[in-house]
């Protein structure tokens, strides 16, 4: 009876033995095959950048005599749609009054201020229109030259637009309530009170958004000086003119 009691605990310790060894080898074939995985996509992945990049150069090399054309249309509509949406940030309500500019434009001192507040709705709709037109030509104009641009140029070009576009969403919320020419006043002579309190240089309450306007015109203005110049670098080192 003990010696058949043994076997069979003799033959569960070698199974259980078994069990293990059999899961540590499973786990580490598993992890191996995932490590030869995850390499074999890193080295696809390497793989695709490389013919990305061999495609645009082609493309470029058998371009470059339209990458100037190019590069100059993207660059008017890069300087069009900033001036649209710097439109939309001197009459978005307090940009005159938070005290961050040093120019007239954006002084605190309520006496220069130039705008700030539109004169009618009809401003407002002149403003909407003229940066929507704006936009639109913008997209089109980009979408056609792509080609002869690198994809990171690219993608910085229409990460511009998305900041001009936040500004355009700030100065459509702050006005698109307004529906007859009694809401407007009644907005303008609220507007005026706060001006007259100093409302728009804290940075809380209503005045944050104002704020956070002329953060994101910073941006802008940054984004668009640096584009500018590496589109142009760009075309001077494809070209050599």
């Amino acid at each position: 009876m003990s010696e058949s009691v043994g076997i069979i605990l003799g033959a569960v310790i070698a199974l259980f033995g078994t069990i293990v060894t059999n899961y540590f080898t499973m786990k580490k074939t598993r992890l191996q095959e995932e490590k030869n995985s995850d390499r074999f996509l890193k080295k696809l992945k390497a793989e695709e950048e490389i013919e990305l990049k061999t495609f645009e150069h082609n493309i470029v090399m058998n371009n470059r005599e339209h990458i100037p054309n190019a590069a100059r249309d993207i660059v008017v509509e890069i300087n069009q749609l900033f001036d649209s949406t710097e439109e939309l940030v001197f009459n978005y309500p307090g940009t005159g009054y938070t005290g961050e500019r040093p120019s007239i434009l954006f002084s605190s001192t309520i006496d220069h201020l130039i705008t700030g507040f539109p004169n009618s709705m009809e401003d407002i709709k002149e403003l909407s229109n003229t940066w929507y037109h704006s936009n639109k030509k913008f997209k089109n104009v980009i979408f056609e030259n792509s080609m002869f641009f690198p994809t990171e140029l690219m993608n910085e070009i229409w990460e511009y637009e998305k900041y001009c576009s936040d500004i355009k969403d700030y100065f459509y919320g702050r006005y698109s309530s307004i529906k007859s020419e009694e809401e407007f006043s009644a907005k303008k002579n609220e507007y005026q009170e706060q001006v007259d309190k100093y409302v728009f240089i804290q940075k809380d309450g209503i005045a944050s958004y104002t704020h956070s306007v002329l953060s994101i015109y910073n941006t802008v203005k940054k984004s668009r000086s640096d584009l500018v110049n590496k589109i142009n670098t760009y075309q001077k080192q494809k070209t050599g003119f």
